[in-house]
């Protein structure tokens, strides 16, 4: 790739979100998906936060709400939590490296250690995901490497993330359509140990 003119390093993340404030919306549904940003304004959720602490969200009103969302792994202690707000930005002022593939990072290693010891059984290992989707996905193949079966059960209306395996084991037939051929999996009704024993 040739670059013809330098790249502009003078980037102000304050100064993007000025500009574009209260557009997020419309950028939204024209550049990634018209039907959320439908959807959402159907039910009143098209709105704009402009910031985000502990346990609420504010609008550019002023409106404040309670943050009822229990995903993205945030939430267990809320948002922009002093103590990893800090952490990250000491992280990055200290130029440490991150994300190299051909590393055992000293952090992912401390982390896990802790995990083992508060997890109140015994385990060798500790496998990190980024999302929940990678989570279910590394459980499915988890289950099948284990069992040695093909067919995945799950629990009736479950929802487990959107990617190729999960949509599987997705109790929504509306996210699977279109998608051709996915892996073997059965439903169960949620909390119904004895059909669980059955199949």
């Amino acid at each position: 790739m040739i670059v013809t003119k330098p790249l502009n390093t003078n980037f102000d993340i304050h100064q993007l979100f000025a500009q574009y404030r209260g557009e997020n919306n419309a950028l939204y549904a024209h550049n990634v998906n018209p039907k959320l940003a439908r959807v959402l304004k159907i039910i009143g959720f098209d709105k704009n936060y402009t910031k985000g602490s502990g346990a609420y969200l504010w609008d550019e009103d002023g409106n404040r709400y309670l943050d009822m969302l229990s995903g993205y792994g945030v939430f267990n202690l809320g948002r922009n939590h002093p103590v990893v707000r800090q952490a990250l930005i000491d992280f990055m002022q200290a130029d440490y490296s991150s994300l190299v593939q051909m590393e055992t990072p000293l952090l992912c290693g401390l982390l896990a250690g802790k995990l083992k010891t508060r997890i109140g059984y015994d385990l060798d290992y500790v496998y990190f995901c980024s999302t929940g989707a990678e989570a279910n996905e590394a459980a499915i193949k988890f289950a099948r490497r284990a069992t040695g079966k093909n067919t995945v059960l799950y629990a009736q209306s479950a929802f487990h993330g959107l990617t190729t395996g999960v949509l599987s084991i997705n109790g929504s037939r509306i996210f699977k359509e279109g998608f051709g051929e996915l892996i073997n999996s059965r439903s169960v009704r949620f909390g119904d140990l004895d059909q669980l024993e059955e199949e």
